[in-house]
């Protein structure tokens, strides 16, 4: 009875470890809900913006957009503006900027999502980084026209 039972459960849970489940993503950065319902991650890697994108059950997708307009505006030591474009870098996932951000990594960021072709940003978000210092969620500013 002892090994009917033990057996039981070691096929219970092979069943279970194999069955259809995706992993979700280790997200760092900060998050943003997009209005499709995925998701943008925005975060420094090696003090470069890189910005990834998920679906609704937070697997990594493939980005959307064609790059995203970034305007950082530090809150200390004092107020400086950093312009970068983050667009799609071989063998890495997501968007990424080659700019290298200086240190104090603590700024207001505005990302303008675009696409080819399309003057305008498709999304706009005013995000803080790193998210802490602030207890509010990223803001949406803009939302396209359907």
């Amino acid at each position: 009875m002892k090994t009917f039972l033990l057996s039981s459960l070691f096929f219970a849970l092979t069943f279970v470890s194999f069955g259809e489940e995706v992993d979700e993503a280790v997200i760092e950065g900060v998050l943003i809900e997009r209005p499709d319902g995925s998701f943008l991650e925005f975060l420094l890697v090696e003090s470069k913006i890189q910005c990834n994108f998920y679906n609704e059950k937070k697997s990594p997708i493939d980005p959307d957009v064609d790059r995203i307009a970034v305007r950082m505006e530090r809150t200390q030591p004092r107020v400086r503006k950093v312009l970068a474009v983050a667009v799609p870098e071989a063998g890495e996932p997501g968007l990424r900027s080659p700019i290298f951000v200086q240190l104090p990594h603590l700024f207001r960021a505005y990302l303008s999502l675009m696409r080819d072709g399309i003057d305008d940003p498709v999304e706009f978000y005013l995000i803080y980084y790193p998210q802490d210092l602030t207890a509010s969620e990223p803001i949406k500013i803009f939302e396209p026209e359907s």
